[in-house]
């Protein structure tokens, strides 16, 4: 009998645990440090949250399925946004809110949001699992409304954009599986700041494997699209008509396999990404159509960034495979880029233990003059931090 009533205590103590792991508030608070691991400058840090965009000088990152915004360089976090319902019945609701537990998190492993931009007129676009959106408002969190959902779409942290008016623009990074050779990737557009979508482009799988980006390009008004990953799959479109159609700038080789672009009043930067060969940071003149490669590398550039002001940009190189038929190297970097100045390398990190790659990806958005925020995934001790860093020359 005692056995029994020890139990059913052990269970309720559990359980009362379980609640309140689940409901507290969480309150992420970075550290200062002047100079950190390598890195040279002022920074702070920030464990378990990952960043995606700067917005009137604020960065905004997300931890699970909350958005968090920093007013003082990456100090002190206030919690600005949360993800709502899906579209749905009643148990795909279940399973949502079942899995956006802090404990299905936690032993799953799952990343959460994966990518947000935000409008000029505060609207966020954050997705996770399909797409979500509201209006961010001073001293409130704002409940993101489900405005479309997918099936088997996911897409990188590149892969949405906005023109600076009511178009937003998400592109499709689908990993492939022999069993769905029929798969169509698409390129989704809204023109409505997020509120309705439709499928403005379907790509079938002979033609892309996926969309590694989607970029608006502020000084031609044009839209970009990267692809890869085979040498016919790999390209680089662009359009000036809100995606309705697009021009090829180039393809058909590794050498236009690219993850991401920059942009400036003269050129267009991109990296290439080719884990079976060197890769090139590339700075094409949109006039002539010159092309020069400004930085070589052996992993592949995978995410970049920009300081406008500044005329700096950032590109940062992934660890695929170490140990393979064409073996890389074991550390991922960040390099700065300036037209008038050689590139300088900020950091450079081990990939770490677990079974996945190691990346570095950037907070994009204009950010305030010489700072630079990113998280580092699976690099050494560091996995999905925050880290917000004063760039000196």
């Amino acid at each position: 009998m005692y056995g029994i009533k020890w139990f059913v205590a052990l269970v309720v103590l559990v359980f009362l645990g379980f609640l309140t792991y689940e409901i507290l508030p969480e309150h992420p608070r970075g550290q200062m440090f002047n100079g950190y691991d390598g890195i040279t400058g002022e920074l702070s840090r920030t464990s378990d949250l990952n960043v995606h965009f700067w917005h009137d000088g604020n960065v905004y990152a997300s931890r699970r399925t909350s958005v968090y915004r920093s007013r003082d360089m990456g100090l002190t976090w206030e919690k600005v946004a949360t993800i709502g319902k899906r579209q749905g019945g009643i148990l795909r609701n279940l399973r949502h809110r079942i899995g956006t537990l802090k404990t299905v998190f936690k032993l799953k492993k799952k990343t959460g949001i994966s990518a947000v931009t935000i409008l000029e007129n505060g609207t966020m676009i954050a997705t996770y699992g399909g797409i979500f959106q509201g209006v961010l408002k001073e001293g409130e969190v704002v409940r993101l409304e489900n405005t479309y959902s997918w099936k088997d779409g996911s897409l990188l942290p590149q892969g949405l954009a906005h023109d600076g008016e009511a178009n937003v623009f998400v592109g499709e990074y689908i990993v492939n599986k022999p069993e769905k050779p029929d798969i169509v990737i698409k390129l989704y557009c809204s023109h409505d700041q997020g509120e309705t979508w439709k499928v403005c482009q379907e790509f079938h799988r002979s033609e892309i494997r996926h969309i590694h980006s989607v970029s608006f390009d502020p000084y031609r008004n044009l839209l970009w699209l990267t692809t890869g990953d085979a040498d016919h799959e790999s390209t680089i479109r662009y359009s000036s008509d809100q995606g309705i159609s697009f021009k090829h700038l180039g393809g058909g080789s590794q050498d236009w396999r690219v993850v991401s672009m920059q942009f400036s009043t003269e050129f267009i930067y991109w990296g290439t990404d080719s884990p079976g060969q060197w890769n090139d940071v590339v700075k094409w003149n949109w006039d002539t159509g010159d092309k020069e490669v400004v930085l070589t590398a052996r992993n592949p550039f995978y995410f970049s960034a920009r300081d406008n002001v500044n005329g700096r940009f950032y590109f940062s190189t992934a660890v695929e495979w170490v140990e393979a038929e064409y073996p890389s190297s074991q550390y991922s970097e960040i390099w700065q880029i300036s037209d008038n100045k050689p590139p300088r390398r900020l950091l450079s990190w081990p990939k770490g233990e677990l079974n996945m790659w190691g990346t570095i990806q950037f907070a994009q958005g204009d950010s305030p003059p010489g700072l630079l925020a990113f998280t580092p995934v699976n690099l050494g001790e560091h996995h999905r931090e925050t880290i917000v860093l004063k760039t000196i020359e």
